[in-house]
């Protein structure tokens, strides 16, 4: 395993950033089946709808994944009974109104699901769940080729760990579990079985976790974000949005790691309390903490009505202001 060990308490976002500068979040691009919309989120919570799909066909956006290194956005879109396109955009400094600079279309049908950018591949990863292809997949950045990594179940996140060349998923078929594999298709295997209703993942840095190699998980069955050891191991409850007395009763979705601010964010859906449907985010640490330390970025009730479940068709996906991927890395 390939390993920074400083051991000297720097702060290692702002020693290995590239470009000069601190790593900085430009914009969050948000996208929702429920109307057909992509939004960017600027970090004050101004919006915008960078691209509207509504009346363009029946396939609706499931997915978005941010290329920060070469500033591009990839929107999967997915339909139960038509072919998949996927759709890259190259200019994000537009704030609406955008036109995909390339699409591609012809895998199958599916289902699409949370995505993410793999920067040492030039690669970005999908799930897919209920009818048609299930699994994670993957297409090039220069969008020429689809291919099935591992379509035996029905996934609902993934995320890649570039150091120990490994991608992690989030699997809703065997009682919903956690796997592990390679990009080629290589060695899947499941780690554990946790059960409740996975529909994210992302990776935090083990020194920034008590230097332990941790998994971050939403959970829209318990309300919550669930955290496990890489090694499939020690499940916990390390954000719960419905406990005991509380007033609020969110259901998390796409949960995604900032590795400029050390935050986790994620999409949030208000399902019987006093909370809103919205783009929070709360500060990283290891131990399980309060939902008080939740701070909302945008209030996206007036935005879109999210159907029956937000897991539907809901991602997000975090424009850096330079690449990101030397921030990737556990300093051990």
């Amino acid at each position: 395993m390939s390993r920074l060990g400083f051991g000297l308490g720097l702060d290692v976002a702002k020693v290995v950033a590239s470009g000069g500068g601190a790593l900085g979040v430009n914009a969050y691009f948000v996208c929702s089946k429920s109307d057909n919309e992509v939004y960017k989120i600027l970090p004050d919570g101004t919006t915008t709808v960078f691209h509207d799909y509504a009346g363009e066909g029946t396939d609706e956006p499931y997915g978005v994944a941010v290329d920060s290194k070469n500033g591009r956005l990839f929107v999967i879109l997915g339909d139960t009974t038509n072919e998949y396109e996927v759709h890259r955009y190259d200019d994000l400094t537009i704030d609406t109104g955008a036109t995909a600079t390339k699409k591609l279309s012809g895998y199958g049908t599916f289902w699409g699901g949370p995505s993410n950018y793999v920067d040492v591949t030039d690669e970005v990863l999908w799930t897919s769940k209920g009818t048609g292809t299930k699994g994670v997949l993957k297409v090039d950045g220069d969008l020429t080729t689809v291919a099935g990594v591992y379509t035996n179940w029905n996934f609902s996140g993934v995320d890649y760990w570039a150091p120990d060349g490994v991608a992690y998923g989030s699997e809703i078929s065997s009682g919903d579990s956690v796997w592990k594999g390679n990009l080629d298709g290589t060695g899947w295997t499941q780690i554990a079985g946790i059960g409740g209703g996975l529909n994210g993942m992302c990776i935090p840095p083990a020194h920034q976790m008590g230097s332990t190699e941790y998994l971050l998980m939403s959970d829209n069955i318990t309300d919550s974000i669930r955290r496990i050891t890489r090694a499939g191991a020690g499940t916990i409850d390390w954000l719960v949005m419905s406990s005991g007395g509380s007033t609020i009763k969110i259901e998390p979705t796409a949960v995604q790691y900032d590795y400029s601010n050390n935050e986790v964010v994620f999409l949030g859906f208000e399902a019987g309390g006093t909370g809103v449907d919205g783009l929070y985010k709360i500060p990283i640490q290891e131990a399980a903490q309060s939902e008080g330390n939740i701070v909302l970025i945008k209030d996206l009730t007036s935005l879109f009505v999210f159907g029956n479940s937000p897991t539907a068709g809901h991602d997000v996906s975090i424009w850096y202001n330079q690449d990101p991927e030397p921030s990737r890395i556990d300093v051990l």
